[in-house]
């Protein structure tokens, strides 16, 4: 069917051919009568066609097939009977369907997934099962939008959706015309009570307390409450887990504030709790809240360490009531901003990035750079580069590079491939035999290899043969040549029997690097027994043993190479071909040469300028023993280095609003032993970490947050010296995940703006100088239970919207879902563009015909 969207356009087309008739009456003298007649019809149809164009001329097909996709919600707040109502609302709608029309379901939170695929055959449904979908938050724009998607082309399209309405993620609004103009009806099926019948409901909404407050001075706790109608309820305030306060209150129906007032007595951080236990209530999970409060006084500062004498050392150096130093193991190290808060600082000391893991590394990336927490790293054999920081969001905090790409200072390395030649390395591999591809992936590691490091390639069954002497991993040709002339067979690996002949001809080399590469199938590993042993030996001794396993995680060898290889120092890989050798062994190179460090006596060079060391006895400072290769970032300063080669060995900077430095060397009783007699050595770690931990002086930028059904408002005061477009805020998730917060001013010096509040944890955020200069200010927000239980009734309001839009129906019975009309919508095809096209080969064909043929001879 051919439609308009304004056909009145058309009213203009009489009076528009009769002023181009009267128009063109010089252009038509001396045209014979079927030449005037044919060029005026081929001008009426161009100036018809446009006008046709203008008035949004567009087919529409109709079809009374009908496709309808359920889309059911299965988030924390569809409570059981909910979800119980909404499948029987979906069956009894089934019962009903045409056998020419088509259902599908679509479940929903979070994510969407699809759990009935679009097709007449379904006919009815025994259950809605949730697929693993996360249910902490829902997101009905993006469910929608996958509904919307699913659609075969050749039927109408509806949508029945099955929710209580209470968006915690996304913006179904927006997405509502996008709906209307693809002809796809929203129906909402109202599967809940009326407000007055349903159950009773209590809550507490999340704290928006302060951040920092003044030892000694009052500060107010204040508790937002809802219920569903007037009752009676008992309010308790716990601090640190004691119970400090409690209040029989009477609340009434609706929203209601009350208030505790608490004073903090000494410096340092304090974690408050809120209950609330009314009379009648139904959920729970919404009756508790918390958040933390620091009192300002003595710097508090985290010390993450595997070697608690060490954290005890430091916290003995540093002067007591000056600096509190907690320490903490990686594996207890802060993951989200709330506990992050309790500190000034963090120091990091002799720890790998495995041991530390990315979400704590994370948290600390963003608590430097957004809230000013203090950051530094102590070096030592599991520091830096060493400690597998390369790449990592502490890499990006701290003030050195540590990347080991083209830095010649690298050491030479003597490495020894050990390669399996049992039988299952006989397997062929598009035509080639496992341990070929093996000795094939040691000559590209010998490529990837300085010139100057040495390599060693035996094979191992039941006794070692060495097929490449140790030589320069410069001259491949040897090795290249004898892979065609290697054959597997036999039993498995003899990995003790591997580990010793390889441990015997890297004692021959005085290289500073030695090490063993592994290769063994994950499962057909034989002589366990004594290995470990000997790795940690050959580790004390210097030589490292990565182990690469060929098969499967879940092997029955699989766990003793990786204990194997924890034991020897080096990586445990598994690959599931021999092809992907070649990649393993350049990256476990790599990994080695990262682990590059100096042991040897280095005297010091010293900055007069570095602010940490002013004071100090710099003139007796001693020499290190030894320190991590690191190299300063452009725009950091180096307070340390050594006399002789200038390698860093104290450096800092900034990164975002926190303070940085690297310490190369490290803070125990190894490489800094010879500073044990030093009479600077207190003074110095107690400046540095002071310098680092040191908050910036409160610049007057005010931050407030509060919530709004599952949205979080920021409002930002700027000083008044200042003006509020010079700044720029910045939320970091409970994920971690950070994003920019948009500020619209409200004045002069002030602004507020709004961010997603889908996740249950702590949010962190961060207002800034657009042009980095100091003065920042960060506050925080805790949503201490999912976003899904924040409203305890369904919005029925965002709902009427949803289906009004889209020319749905709401509350529709479900006896209706597929009989309210005959002649269904199914596509829309606008025609404008195609008309302004013909539009225009109509006049220049009409120029063609009069100006070429058609003028009459005189």
């Amino acid at each position: 069917m051919l439609t308009f969207e304004d056909p009145r356009l058309f009213l203009l087309l009489p009076p528009l051919l009769l002023l181009l008739l009267w128009a063109a009456r010089p252009n038509y003298a001396g045209l014979r009568r079927r030449v005037l007649t044919l060029t005026f019809v081929l001008r009426a149809l161009t100036l018809t066609l446009i006008i046709a164009a203008l008035a949004g001329a567009a087919f529409v097909q109709k079809s009374d097939r009908l496709a309808v996709i359920f889309v059911v919600d299965v988030s924390r707040s569809m409570t059981p009977p909910a979800q119980a109502r909404a499948l029987k609302y979906v069956q009894d709608a089934l019962a009903s369907k045409h056998s020419a029309d088509a259902a599908g379901v679509v479940v929903f939170a979070r994510d969407a997934r699809p759990s009935v695929a679009v097709s007449d055959l379904v006919q009815q449904l025994s259950s809605l099962k949730a697929n693993g979908i996360a249910r902490e938050a829902t997101d009905l724009e993006h469910a929608l939008r996958m509904a919307s998607a699913m659609f075969p082309e050749d039927r109408a399209k509806k949508i029945v959706l099955l929710s209580d309405g209470n968006e915690t993620a996304g913006d179904v609004q927006a997405l509502s015309p996008s709906l209307a103009a693809s002809h796809i009806l929203v129906d909402v099926a109202d599967v809940f009570p009326p407000d007055k019948s349903l159950p009773p409901e209590a809550l507490v909404r999340p704290l928006a307390l302060v951040s920092r407050v003044a030892v000694r001075a009052p500060f107010a706790i204040p508790v937002h409450v809802w219920s569903s109608q007037a009752q009676a309820a008992t309010l308790t305030l716990r601090g640190d887990g004691k119970v400090v306060s409690r209040r029989v209150v009477r609340l009434p129906a609706g929203d209601s504030l009350w208030e505790f007032t608490e004073t903090m007595m000494r410096p340092g951080a304090r974690r408050f709790r809120v209950t609330l236990s009314a009379a009648h209530d139904t959920m729970a999970a919404n009756n508790e809240v918390y958040g933390a409060i620091r009192a300002n006084g003595s710097l508090r500062v985290l010390y993450l360490t595997a070697d608690r004498a060490a954290g005890r050392e430091m916290r003995g150096m540093l002067p007591r009531g000056g600096v509190e130093v907690v320490i903490r193991s990686p594996g207890s190290a802060p993951m989200d901003v709330s506990d992050l808060s309790q500190f000034d600082g963090v120091i990091v000391g002799d720890v790998t990035a495995e041991q530390l893991g990315a979400p704590a590394m994370l948290a600390i990336h963003n608590a430097v750079h957004d809230d000013g927490v203090g950051l530094g790293m102590i070096g030592g054999e599991r520091g830096f580069a060493g400690g597998g920081y390369a790449g990592t969001p502490l890499d990006a905090a701290l003030p050195v590079e540590m990347d080991r790409k083209g830095d010649l200072r690298t050491p030479p390395a003597a490495i020894v491939v050990a390669l399996d030649a049992s039988g299952s390395m006989a397997r062929l591999e598009d035509g080639v035999q496992k341990l070929q591809l093996g000795a094939k992936a040691a000559v590209e590691l010998m490529r990837a290899l300085k010139p100057d490091d040495r390599v060693a390639v035996t094979i191992v069954r039941e006794n070692t043969q060495i097929v490449l002497p140790l030589q320069a991993a410069a001259n491949t040709k040897p090795l290249e040549e004898s892979i065609d002339a290697l054959s597997a067979g036999g039993g498995g690996i003899y990995c003790r029997t591997a580990l010793e002949d390889a441990y015997t001809i890297l004692r021959t080399s005085n290289a500073p690097v030695r090490h063993v590469i592994l290769v063994a199938d994950t499962a057909d590993s034989e002589q366990p027994e004594g290995s470990i042993e000997l790795a940690r030996r050959m580790k004390r001794d210097g030589v490292t043993v990565s182990v690469c396993g060929i098969g499967g995680e879940a092997d029955r060898d699989a766990a003793f190479q990786r204990a194997l290889a924890r034991a020897g120092g080096g990586q445990s890989v598994i690959v599931g071909e021999a092809e992907q050798l070649p990649a393993a062994f350049v990256r476990d190179a790599q990994q080695l040469q990262s682990q590059a460090f100096a042991e040897r006596p280095s005297a010091l060079s010293v900055s007069a300028e570095a602010p940490m060391l002013a004071g100090l006895p710099l003139a007796t400072i001693p020499p290190v023993l030894g320190y991590d290769y690191v190299r300063p970032k452009t725009g950091s300063s180096v307070a340390l280095a050594t006399a002789d080669s200038r390698e860093p060995i104290l450096a800092y900077g900034r990164f975002g609003q926190g303070r940085t430095f690297a310490f190369a060397s490290d803070g125990a009783a190894h490489w800094t032993a010879s500073w044990a007699e030093w009479p600077g050595r207190r003074a110095f770690w107690s400046q540095l970490i002071r310098w680092a931990a040191q908050p910036e002086q409160d610049s007057g930028l005010r931050v407030h947050i509060d919530e709004s059904d599952g949205v979080g408002r920021i409002l930002v005061t700027a000083p008044s010296s200042a003006k509020i477009g010079d700044y720029q805020a910045f939320v970091t998730a409970p994920s971690l995940a950070r994003s920019a917060v948009p500020l619209s001013p409200t004045d002069a010096h002030g602004a507020e703006g709004n961010f997603a509040m889908d996740q249950t944890g702590a949010y962190s955020l961060s207002v800034v100088s657009r042009s980095g200069a100091s003065g920042s200010k960060t506050a925080q927000f805790v949503v201490p239970y999912s976003p899904e239980f924040l409203r305890a009734r369904p919005d029925r309001p965002r709902l009427i919207r949803l289906s009004a839009v889209s020319g749905g129906v709401y509350a529709q019975p479900s006896g209706r879902v597929f009989r309210d009309q005959t002649a269904w919508v199914t596509a829309e095809r606008q025609f404008a563009p195609l008309l302004l096209l013909l539009g225009a080969f109509c006049f220049l064909g009409e120029l063609a015909w009069r100006a070429g043929v058609l003028r009459a001879p005189k």
